[in-house]
């Protein structure tokens, strides 16, 4: 018995059954063992030999599977709209946890809650300020349903609770303090 593959043409190293690799996993699938090699993929070729990009008014190559070109591929894989663009001010998505994210500057997104709330105050929120949809509705922006939180110890009061809790535990502090 010879040490190559039983597979008439084939040169490969044999292994179970006398079969090398790619016949015996062959045999194992019910393929036919003389269909042709199919030769691996180049991986370090970018462009998939088949036309542009199937999102209209692109001309890229494609380069995936699904027939569109990189940036497409990345935004549909992201966001699950091959089209979607956030360049334009106010525009944005909504995230896999249901919070809107909008571009408010060139290359800068933020979240639309905090944005509107800031609007709304006329300043940047702090770090420890969170704001809270009254109603649970994560995409819900409208200002009557935005309240700030700060996470200051104790964690999660509205900053009115948290000034009257301050005043009442440490009158004296607060006295010296004005």
């Amino acid at each position: 018995m010879s040490d190559v593959c039983s597979v008439e043409a084939c040169d490969r190293p044999r292994y179970c059954k006398g079969f090398c690799t790619m016949h015996y996993q062959r045999d194992r699938a019910g393929k036919p063992m003389d269909a042709p090699r199919i030769e691996p993929k180049d991986r370090n070729r970018k462009h998939v030999e088949g036309g542009a990009c199937i999102v209209e008014g692109c001309d890229r190559p494609h380069s995936s599977q699904r027939g569109m070109c990189d940036m497409h591929y990345q935004r549909w894989a992201k966001h699950g709209d091959p089209g979607a663009n956030f360049s334009k001010f106010g525009k944005g998505f909504t995230t896999r946890e249901g919070y809107r994210i909008i571009t408010t500057a060139p290359y800068t997104t933020m979240l639309e809650h905090r944005h509107i709330m800031e609007k709304h105050l006329g300043r940047k929120l702090e770090p420890f300020e969170n704001v809270h949809h009254k109603n649970g509705i994560r995409d819900d922006n409208r200002i009557e349903n935005l309240e700030v939180w700060t996470t200051a110890q104790p964690s999660g009061q509205r900053p009115e609770d948290l000034v009257a809790w301050v005043v009442e535990h440490y009158r004296a502090l607060v006295i010296d303090a004005l």
